[in-house]
């Protein structure tokens, strides 16, 4: 995790720390609300100031601590860097709508692609030059 955090953050993403899943499905966080089958379980921030607010030291030192412990995520969207994800989620149609866009645009650019805990993929695209958030 150390290594893929350095590898990410030298690309000039912005990374953060997030919590994992024990071998038995448990979210790290020890919270009762965030236990099995939480959609939010192993998927939230470990810093206590926030996403937006963390700072890449912040998100490292979190890391350090409890490596096995932690995941990490990629901010996307305003203030991220100029980065956009595609979340197919094969739960909620999301593998149908991928493959209607294909045919009616063409294939996806090869891009930087993660699997979710959900069976389906993140796809990290960089916003064009210009583009405005509406």
């Amino acid at each position: 995790m150390l290594e893929e955090f350095r590898r990410l953050t030298d690309a000039g993403l912005a990374v953060v720390t997030l919590h994992s899943l024990t071998g038995e499905g448990f979210c790290t966080c020890g919270n009762i609300p965030c236990g099995k089958n939480n959609a939010n379980a192993g998927k939230h921030p470990r810093m206590l100031s926030g996403w937006m607010e963390s700072t890449p030291e912040e998100n490292l030192a979190l890391l350090q601590e409890t490596p096995d412990e932690a995941n990490l995520g990629l901010l996307v969207g305003r203030g991220a860097l100029g980065v956009w994800a595609l979340d197919v989620d094969p739960r909620n149609g999301g593998t149908a709508s991928l493959k209607a866009l294909e045919a009616r645009l063409g294939p996806l650019p090869e891009t930087v692609t993660t699997l979710t805990g959900g069976g389906g993929l993140h796809l990290f695209f960089v916003l064009p030059a210009g583009f405005k958030r509406a």
